[in-house]
């Protein structure tokens, strides 16, 4: 799907709705499946993910609805059997979908996987998941699709992250992420045994995948930087509630959209108690940067802003996110200095630059580098094509699209759909022309 944004005056003093968070909604579908139980999960946002992993559960003969941001999942009836690949080459979610059915039926399909094409391997790794399932026990090849796994019956399992660090002194590259999520979902779903996570990352889909875990009755203690997870008393109720807790990427980019843009903005969340944790270096960065944010209520109020400033930021799994790392740019480029961020976490994150670039601003690339100096405000094309190459990058050229005055084009805006739900809808409630 391609958009078109015209040139556009944005209204101030309006409320934004934030939703939960797409990836943790990912990790309580594949707890959902391990623990065999039922489940209610509100604050859902209609994204991708959300609909094909309901597919998937009901192609497995379970049950599973979606209406007005809440999904019921039922997994008792769910059955082992070959997947629909086309589906699950739509969504990254899918690696965990299938690793839970490792955990539940010690049996798993090969199955390709989708998401935002990131990696500087041209897709997203995942050698390393096999990995971590032989720690647990012994994975074996059936054939060129099909696994089986079975967990082993040690007592005591000892998991270091830092093993899938591309860096021995911090948690560094893109195999941290998803190597803790793993962990987790195979302590939690093995029978007896004690595991500890040691240097394990943490965001909101790892604290909401806890917090899911300790309601199934799992002794959970996180000490300093370990998790100690321990199985040996643990009773699944039949069934669930849960309310999954704010997006805090859907919040940088509406924060991004008022700043960039110089309108007054509200964006109500459900828990800023829990948000404000998640984002503590972004909000850190931020009033470092010269926003004053008011955050009170349950609600952020982006203020008008004057110059912000320049700054230099190191993206880690420790500091900002990945995922916030294309605001932090486009925020950057309308500072009154040259700025510095470097990556270390997805390293070829900046395929979005070069558009930015049609936009004014002025940005080169150095590796995992970038420098960003003062936006040029001149723009000599009438009308600028834009290609969006992930779902972030998306968000963000749309920001700077309707920041330009101009006429833009933004091809492969479906990746929209897969991070936000309503998010082009927002955009015209505050006085945005898009059209599809």
């Amino acid at each position: 799907m391609n958009i078109v944004i015209k040139p556009s005056k944005l209204k101030s003093a309006k409320t934004i709705k934030v939703l939960g968070h797409k990836h943790s909604f990912v990790q309580l579908v594949a707890a959902t499946i391990i623990f065999n139980t039922k489940c209610i999960i509100h604050n859902v946002p209609k994204t991708d993910d959300t609909n094909i992993l309901c597919k998937l559960i009901i192609k497995l003969g379970g049950k599973a609805s979606f209406k007005n941001n809440t999904v019921y999942l039922d997994t008792k009836s769910i059955k082992y059997r070959r997947i629909d690949d086309k589906l699950c080459n739509k969504i990254h979610g899918a690696l965990y979908f299938i690793f839970a059915l490792a955990i539940r039926f010690h049996m798993f399909p090969v199955v390709p996987t989708g998401g935002c094409n990131i990696s500087t391997q041209g897709v997203r790794p995942y050698n390393h998941l096999i990995d971590i399932l032989n720690s647990f026990g012994t994975t074996k090849k059936l054939n060129k699709i099909e696994y089986s796994w079975k967990p082993c019956k040690q007592t005591k399992i000892v998991q270091n992250i830092k093993r899938f660090s591309d860096s021995m002194f911090r948690l560094t590259g893109e195999k941290v992420s998803s190597a803790t999520k793993l962990c987790i979902l195979v302590a939690v779903g093995t029978k007896h045994t004690k595991t500890i996570i040691k240097n394990y990352y943490f965001r909101t889909d790892v604290y909401d995948l806890l917090k899911f875990a300790k309601l199934c009755g799992i002794d959970i203690k996180q000490i300093h930087n370990r998790l100690i997870i321990n199985t040996e008393n643990k009773n699944i109720p039949d069934n669930m509630v849960y309310n999954l807790s704010d997006c805090q990427s859907e919040v940088m980019t509406f924060i991004t959209l008022a700043i960039v843009n110089n309108i007054k903005l509200t964006i109500r969340v459900t828990n800023l108690d829990v948000l404000q944790n998640i984002l503590y270096p972004e909000l850190k960065i931020l009033h470092k940067m010269g926003v004053n944010l008011v955050l009170k209520n349950n609600k952020i109020i982006v203020p008008k802003q004057k110059q912000l400033s320049g700054t230099e930021i190191t993206i880690t799994h420790k500091g900002i996110q990945s995922d916030h790392q294309p605001f932090m740019t486009l925020l950057l480029s309308f500072a009154n200095d040259k700025s510095v961020i470097k990556e270390t976490v997805w390293r070829s994150r900046f395929a979005y630059v070069p558009e930015l670039n049609k936009l004014g601003c002025s940005i080169k690339r150095y590796s995992n580098k970038i420098i960003i100096r003062p936006y040029k405000h001149n723009i000599l094309q009438t009308d600028i094509n834009l290609n969006a190459t992930d779902t972030r990058a998306a968000a963000v050229l749309c920001i700077a699209a309707i920041k330009s005055g101009k006429t833009v084009k933004i091809t492969n805006i479906d990746n929209i759909t897969r991070g936000y739900d309503g998010f082009i809808e927002n955009l015209i409630k505050l006085g945005a022309k898009v059209s599809k």
